[in-house]
């Protein structure tokens, strides 16, 4: 699978990517303009593993599993207060778009 983030339009730098996961990819590359790209809250992994991140990952759950390294690794600077489904983000910020 290869993944991206790409930007259509030429953004106004510099530009924050915050509380993401990329998760079973190789290691990220940046562009030219790294230096003006701001990582917070991101956690990032390139093996296999990553999918035990998850409640199930093979069907599509990306809920944060129970011992999960993405809970409250995210940054509540650039976060927003509730998750994808509604739930809000208490105890701290979990990395993604699921709320444990």
């Amino acid at each position: 699978m290869n993944t991206a983030i790409a930007f259509w339009t030429p953004p106004t730098l510099p530009v924050v990517l915050a509380n993401n996961v990329v998760a079973y990819v190789a290691t990220p590359v940046h562009g030219d303009d790294a230096p003006l790209l701001t990582l917070v809250g991101n956690v990032f992994s390139d093996d296999a593993s990553s999918k035990d991140w998850f409640t199930d990952f093979a069907a599509g759950n990306f809920v944060p599993s129970a011992a999960s390294p993405l809970i409250g690794a995210g940054s509540a600077e650039y976060g927003v207060t509730t998750d994808i489904d509604g739930k809000p983000r208490v105890g701290g910020f979990d990395s993604g778009a699921y709320q444990h």
